[in-house]
Protein backbone atom coordinates (compact mmCIF):
# COMPACT_ATOMS: atom_id res chain seq x y z
CA UNK A 1 0.00 0.00 0.00
CA UNK A 2 0.98 3.52 -0.73
CA UNK A 3 -0.16 6.98 -0.58
CA UNK A 4 -2.17 8.11 -3.57
CA UNK A 5 -1.68 11.04 -5.70
CA UNK A 6 -3.30 12.10 -9.05
CA UNK A 7 -0.06 11.26 -11.10
CA UNK A 8 0.53 8.37 -9.49
CA UNK A 9 -3.44 7.32 -10.02
CA UNK A 10 -3.06 8.45 -13.75
CA UNK A 11 -0.04 6.59 -14.33
CA UNK A 12 -1.65 3.64 -12.70
CA UNK A 13 -4.73 3.68 -14.63
CA UNK A 14 -3.11 4.61 -17.88
CA UNK A 15 -1.30 0.95 -18.01
CA UNK A 16 -5.01 -0.86 -17.77
CA UNK A 17 -5.48 -2.90 -20.77
CA UNK A 18 -8.27 -1.73 -22.81
CA UNK A 19 -9.41 -4.97 -23.56
CA UNK A 20 -10.78 -7.34 -20.51
CA UNK A 21 -8.98 -10.64 -20.77
CA UNK A 22 -9.05 -13.96 -18.72
CA UNK A 23 -10.94 -14.30 -16.12
CA UNK A 24 -12.62 -12.40 -13.48
CA UNK A 25 -12.29 -13.14 -9.79
CA UNK A 26 -14.32 -10.83 -8.34
CA UNK A 27 -15.56 -12.94 -5.29
CA UNK A 28 -11.98 -14.15 -4.01
CA UNK A 29 -10.39 -10.75 -4.64
CA UNK A 30 -13.03 -8.74 -2.41
CA UNK A 31 -12.60 -11.56 0.52
CA UNK A 32 -8.99 -11.14 0.08
CA UNK A 33 -9.10 -7.45 0.38
CA UNK A 34 -10.30 -7.72 3.80
CA UNK A 35 -7.32 -8.82 5.22
CA UNK A 36 -5.20 -5.90 3.67
CA UNK A 37 -7.44 -3.77 4.78
CA UNK A 38 -7.44 -4.77 8.14
CA UNK A 39 -3.74 -3.16 8.46
CA UNK A 40 -4.42 0.21 7.21
CA UNK A 41 -5.35 3.39 9.24
CA UNK A 42 -7.32 7.11 7.92
CA UNK A 43 -8.72 7.33 5.06
CA UNK A 44 -8.81 4.91 2.43
CA UNK A 45 -9.87 4.67 -1.05
CA UNK A 46 -10.52 1.09 -3.11
CA UNK A 47 -11.12 1.38 -6.78
CA UNK A 48 -12.79 -1.83 -7.98
CA UNK A 49 -12.59 -2.16 -11.98
CA UNK A 50 -13.99 -4.92 -13.88
CA UNK A 51 -14.96 -6.42 -17.26
CA UNK A 52 -18.49 -6.86 -16.16
CA UNK A 53 -18.26 -10.96 -15.89
CA UNK A 54 -18.53 -12.99 -13.43
CA UNK A 55 -16.76 -16.70 -12.24
CA UNK A 56 -18.25 -18.09 -9.02
CA UNK A 57 -15.32 -20.46 -9.01
CA UNK A 58 -11.80 -20.85 -11.03
CA UNK A 59 -9.60 -23.28 -10.63
CA UNK A 60 -6.59 -22.78 -8.40
CA UNK A 61 -7.67 -19.95 -7.01
CA UNK A 62 -8.23 -20.00 -3.13
CA UNK A 63 -12.30 -18.80 -2.13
Amino acid sequence: MQKSDRETAAASLSQLPAEPSGRTALVQGLNELEGVLKGLSGKTVVYLFSDGGYERKIAGVPQ
